[in-house]
């Protein structure tokens, strides 16, 4: 009877640990809950709601204080690029999407712990719950040119120093900690000129006239002058605001060079719709190198779903 009652026993504790195990393996492999704003209000602004006390909005990066966090005026292209940390032409979206000049105001509340690197992903969770989205990623082969050393041989100029004579009393803080900006005539046209200290790119010197755009980097590496022969190739959407978050480069330009360290290279770009790729091709020649037409694997995302109008508050 004894061991009877020992065994029944003994049986009753396995069944128990094993209730215990799978309990656990359940909590485990429950994904955590997806992070969400503590408390949001969105609408679709009218014109007069964004021109406002008389000063248009401008941006589309929030304004945060402490966990407050508040778009005056944000388009829904803006948001889902914000929400998936990507270039808006890698968010494949309905039509509406796409051409609509339409904005949202936003002011919402993020949740103790949480920090403004936590907004994109609360984005998405406010795009999911106040208009339905449905997503899925994707990837696919997309155009693109490669930076490659002409059969010639590169023929690069070393890095060296801005030359800062001209901006002595011109400085103001900005963009790259401190930016000098100057205006002359010369002739008949204005001639507008900056010089970018600290830059993650290197000190920057940029010309403007109405014929001509000359961009000098003074210490650039040979993917970061990818990277930034990209923007100048295929600039943002027209309408699209470049809005808060980590957004992933769009890939138009990858480096094949082989080459390392930095160098002293200027570009000049002609503004001149269908001519600043031939202009960006022959300030390249000058150093030995060329854009070669290439593919790239790309990824994308693709939205399946998303409504035009946010529930009610």
């Amino acid at each position: 009877m004894a061991d009877r009652h020992s065994l029944a026993i003994h049986w009753a504790v396995r069944a128990a640990i094993r209730s215990l195990a799978l309990a656990f393996t359940l909590y485990a492999q429950t994904p955590a809950a997806p992070l969400r704003f503590e408390v949001a209000s969105v609408k679709l602004n009218r014109e007069s709601e964004v021109y406002s006390g008389g000063r248009p909005n401008l941006t589309g990066r929030p304004h945060i204080s402490g966990l407050r966090v508040d778009f005056q005026s944000v388009t829904m292209r803006s948001m889902l690029a914000m929400a998936y940390a990507l270039d808006p032409r890698q968010i494949v979206a309905p039509d509406w999407v796409n051409k609509s000049a339409e904005e949202y105001s936003i002011q919402a509340v993020m949740p103790a712990g949480t920090t403004p690197k936590d907004i994109p992903e609360m984005i998405k969770g406010l795009l999911a719950e106040r208009f339905y989205l449905l997503a899925h990623r994707t990837e696919a082969d997309q155009s693109a040119y490669a930076l490659v050393v002409s059969k010639k041989g590169a023929k690069l100029r070393s890095a060296r120093e801005v030359n800062e004579s001209a901006c002595s009393d011109a400085w103001q803080e900005g963009y790259g900690g401190n930016i000098c900006r100057i205006e002359q005539t010369i002739g008949d046209q204005v001639v507008k000129t900056q010089i970018l200290q600290d830059t993650p790119n290197g000190p920057i010197l940029m010309r403007f006239t109405p014929q001509e755009r000359h961009t000098e980097y003074y210490r650039i590496t040979m993917p970061k002058l990818a990277t930034l022969l990209s923007g100048m190739l295929a600039p943002l959407p027209p309408g699209f605001r470049f809005a808060f978050g980590p957004h992933a480069p769009y890939t138009a330009v990858v480096d094949r060079t082989g080459i390392s360290g930095e160098w002293n290279v200027a570009v000049d770009q002609d503004p001149t719709e269908g001519a600043s790729f031939s202009s960006i091709n022959a300030s390249l020649e000058k150093y030995g190198l060329l854009l070669e037409r290439t593919t790239v694997p790309a990824g994308k995302v693709v939205i399946d779903r998303i409504d035009r109008l946010p529930t009610a508050n």
